[in-house]
């Protein structure tokens, strides 16, 4: 994102007081605050949210309820954000606790700490980089760096200065990586296909990618030749690698190779509702490859490289054939409840035309009954025989 951009804060009002409906007595001391027996708590938190589209950090207090069922205190970092490429709207960047620590439920405290978070909501929002053509945007290691430091200070607010306090990345060394530095080292890696795939395809393309790199830091040798380049100091047995920015990297990839076009998913290109309407649900594999080409052609005069059009024709067809078996389903079941309702008046005719034809009258042959009945002159016939069989039987 654009860096030096002001960053917005929303503190708390001044005025800002917690309501006496959150207010919980602590019947028990906990570890990091010994004294805590029978003081007054509250089942709330003060949630640190970060938008990117407005560069606002903002703090709000709520209580646990509310923050649960809240959309808009934004997302939980997790892992798979980072190695997916995944950056929320909202971002979540921590959550200050209240249960057991009533003396940080003040706007004073809480505006103090959103201060505190600033410097590295910034580092965050300036470190992300942009997903070429998709609106969206991909971790550095910077920006991750940034993201976890900030939930880090948000978290451990009610631990500090005890000797609960927890240090940031207390534990085993980690290589943090940047794509375009894993593939200038390893460009064993990179796939030539990558250039051909959907937004989709390339989702699991960064998966495999984050897959190999873990096999490759599992073997020594490779192991060494990235620390050796990437690394600062001595290297740990014990080292965790993590690689950002995949996602990123190859939709830039996609993007080079495609020249003067611009790369895009066949499924979501504004033109191609046009190119549906001749896709029918009795379609061919050639009459589909025709209506495919003439997309591609289409797009490719409007400055767009079309993408996954085999893919997309396919799921027309079986989006037509869905439909059909939808629209059968529905009608057997109408049908079957009509045949319900019928069943007596059936059961009724049948008792009529019986008596009719046991009157052996002439004229009532099996065609002109069934006419009468609204019958076939065969069905008429049949129950004639069934009938007679009863008569031969009964003498």
């Amino acid at each position: 994102m654009a860096a030096n951009a002001a960053l917005v804060l929303r503190p708390l009002p001044a005025q800002w007081t917690p309501p006496s409906t959150w207010e919980r007595y602590i019947p028990a001391p906990t570890p990091a605050r010994p004294d805590t027996r029978d003081r007054k708590g509250y089942e709330a938190a003060a949630v640190y949210v970060l938008d990117l589209a407005g560069r606002e950090l903002s703090v709000m207090a709520l209580d646990s309820d509310t923050i649960s069922a809240d959309t808009q205190t934004g997302e939980h970092l997790f892992t798979d954000h980072f190695s997916k490429g995944l950056v929320p709207p909202r971002i979540r960047l921590g959550t200050c606790l209240l249960r057991y620590e009533p003396d940080l439920a003040s706007a004073e405290v809480l505006n103090a700490l959103l201060a505190e978070a600033e410097p590295l909501a910034r580092q965050l929002l300036d470190n992300l980089i942009p997903v070429p053509g998709t609106g969206q945007f991909d971790w550095t290691p910077a920006a991750m760096d940034a993201a976890q430091r900030a939930g880090h200070l948000i978290e451990r607010r009610p631990y500090r200065g005890t000797k609960h306090d927890f240090p940031y990345r207390s534990g085993r060394q980690v290589l943090e990586v940047n794509a375009s530095d894993l593939f200038r080292v390893w460009p064993e890696l990179v796939q030539e296909e990558w250039a051909e795939r959907t937004g989709k395809q390339l989702a699991y393309a960064v998966e495999n990618v984050h897959t190999e790199a873990y096999r490759a830091w599992q073997e020594p040798q490779l192991r060494k030749r990235l620390w050796d380049i990437l690394g600062d100091g001595d290297l740990d047995k014990d080292a965790a690698l993590t690689v950002v920015g995949v996602r990123a990297w190859m939709h830039g990839f996609r993007q080079q190779k495609a020249g003067d076009l611009v790369p895009v998913d066949a499924e979501v290109w504004d033109g191609i509702a046009v190119h549906a309407l001749h896709i029918r649900d009795d379609s061919t594999v050639a009459e589909r490859q025709r209506v495919e080409r003439r997309a591609v052609d289409a797009a490719a005069a409007v400055g767009v490289k079309l993408l996954g059009v085999t893919e997309w024709s396919t799921d027309q067809l079986r989006q037509r054939r869905a439909e059909i078996r939808a629209e059968l389903e529905e009608l057997g079941a109408r049908i079957g409840e009509l045949e319900k309702d019928l069943k007596p008046a059936k059961a009724l005719r049948r008792a009529k035309v019986s008596r009719v034809l046991a009157w052996q009258e002439y004229g009532d042959t099996d065609s002109a009954v069934g006419r009468l009945a609204g019958l076939s002159h065969t069905a008429v016939g049949a129950l004639r025989e069934v009938l007679e069989k009863d008569d031969e039987e009964s003498e």
